[in-house]
């Protein structure tokens, strides 16, 4: 094994950080909006670019006209299996009528980086870049090679980011054995002053259900149809699991806090959400699946008249191992009178909370922040490691920032004024030096790897499929908490 490069000067690590922050502020005046409108193309032109001003050569795909992604390999220095490090270039919409500032403006206010996507996810476009340009530019090496994939369309779903480079440019991603990406790694303050950073070790999986019923002899009226199969479906009381990321996470924090934090036990949850206001609405911490309606339309009418059809859309969540028995058990809620389609399937991903590369992520944390405590975590939402995960990646969750006391990180996803604090992407870019230097690869074992157990593949209907194109130039979704109102991108 090739000795460790070795680590960057003082002012090298200056140079990153505020490389990090005016490529984000760059990045941020580029609507990047996920609305059909504003594709992710010019934002991977400029990632690409920025690339190969430093001799890093970048590839610049499209999925269809427009939806850009950009895939690039910084070398390393040993023969070990290559990370994946993902992130994504789109955002949700910004309605600038609401916000203290231009969301497009990529200003900088209150020693923050403010506009849309400056949590979601631009930030650790900017800091991975950075760090990438920071080794091309000094001749440094990483421990094993580094796959960046800078992917369009995680806000909805990723057919035309993810899905794409994972069935058009798989032999770029085959040599990958670990991925990262969004949400975690950044700091919740507990009691004592010290710093908790959360690791994203899985994420639920994800049923997109649409009912719906047509009017006709002897059939009901088919809003009231819709309306009590939806009803049903929205209200009932879902099994409860553990899942083993979560048990990790409650184990973590009791060993951190010294509070014996049993999920049987109601007010241990609730004393969790008081201990950790601005981390717990991202955790799935209800240990159930959920199902949320989302859309409900009607063929047009007019006043004294029956609809022709109604229709309604449900969010489903499910958690590891859930799959099937939620598919089933929505299907026999939904009962006999309305038509059920499943939209949009993806599965709950988990792995090991251990390994070698795991220490690392740990290790890379307190190499910049000398009180950081760690604990693994199951995420309520969904991410672009979906995707990743099924070609086999340990996928974590792991964009490091170190947040003031205050700071709603929760809040800034899909939120108004969403800002990163400066600091906060210098901390960023030191904590990703760290880990391409020494980050070993784990060897998967067993199925720890692997999507969780349930319906066969992460693939939508073929009537949501995106069209594939071949030619070559060159990641949060709604989680359907009924009792939450967390947005994590989802159309």
């Amino acid at each position: 094994m090739n000795a460790q490069s070795p680590a960057p000067t003082t002012t090298e690590r200056e140079h990153t950080a505020r490389d990090a922050v005016a490529m984000c502020a760059d990045l941020l005046r580029i609507n990047t909006c996920n609305d059909g409108e504003h594709p992710e193309r010019p934002a991977a032109e400029y990632v690409a670019a920025r690339l190969e001003e430093v001799g890093l050569a970048a590839t610049l795909t499209e999925s269809a006209p427009g939806r850009a992604s950009v895939l690039a390999r910084l070398p390393g220095s040993t023969d070990a299996p290559a990370l994946l490090v993902h992130a994504h270039l789109d955002t949700v919409p910004a309605d600038a009528c609401e916000w203290s500032v231009d969301p497009y403006s990529g200003e900088v206010r209150d020693d923050c980086l403010w506009g849309r996507g400056a949590i979601d996810m631009k930030d650790m476009v900017a800091m991975s870049l950075a760090v990438a340009r920071s080794y091309a530019r000094t001749g440094r090496s990483p421990h094993r090679d580094i796959v960046f994939a800078f992917v369009a369309d995680e806000e909805s779903g990723g057919e035309y980011g993810a899905r794409h480079l994972v069935t058009r440019h798989r032999d770029q991603l085959a040599d990958c054995t670990e991925a990262i990406g969004e949400i975690g790694a950044f700091s919740c303050t507990l009691p004592d002053g010290r710093r908790l950073y959360p690791i994203q070790i899985g994420e639920k999986g994800v049923h997109w259900i649409r009912v719906s019923a047509r009017r006709g002899p002897g059939r009901p009226n088919p809003v009231l149809t819709v309306s009590e199969a939806i009803t049903r479906m929205a209200t009932h009381s879902l099994p409860r699991d553990v899942p083993a990321a979560s048990r990790a996470f409650l184990d973590a924090l009791s060993l951190h806090t010294g509070r014996d934090l049993d999920p049987s036990r109601p007010r241990s949850i609730d004393e969790l959400r008081a201990l950790l206001p601005t981390f717990a609405p991202m955790a799935a911490l209800d240990f159930t699946d959920t199902a949320a309606p989302t859309i409900v339309t009607t063929s047009p009418v007019r006043p004294g008249h029956f609809a022709d059809y109604a229709q309604a859309t449900i969010d489903g969540r499910f958690l590891p191992g859930h799959a099937q028995s939620f598919d089933t058990l929505m299907r026999d809620l939904a009962g006999p009178d309305v038509h059920l389609e499943v939209l949009r399937h993806s599965p709950a991903v988990e792995t090991a909370p251990e390994g070698e590369f795991y220490h690392a992520l740990q290790v890379s944390l307190r190499s910049a922040d000398s009180e950081a405590v760690t604990a693994p975590y199951l995420l309520s939402a969904g991410t672009d490691a979906k995707w990743f995960a099924g070609l086999g990646m340990r996928c974590y969750g792991f964009s490091p920032l170190r947040l003031p006391e205050a700071f709603d990180y929760a809040g800034m996803f899909h939120g108004v004024d969403e800002r990163v604090p400066l600091s906060a992407l210098a901390f960023g870019t030191e904590v990703l030096d760290h880990l391409f230097a020494t980050a070993p690869a784990t060897t998967p074992t067993g199925d720890d790897a692997k999507p969780a157990a349930g319906l066969p593949e992460p693939s939508p209907s073929p009537a949501t499929s995106p069209p594939e194109r071949t030619a070559t130039t060159g990641a949060d979704l709604l989680p359907a908490e009924t009792s939450g109102a967390w947005i994590l991108g989802c159309r």
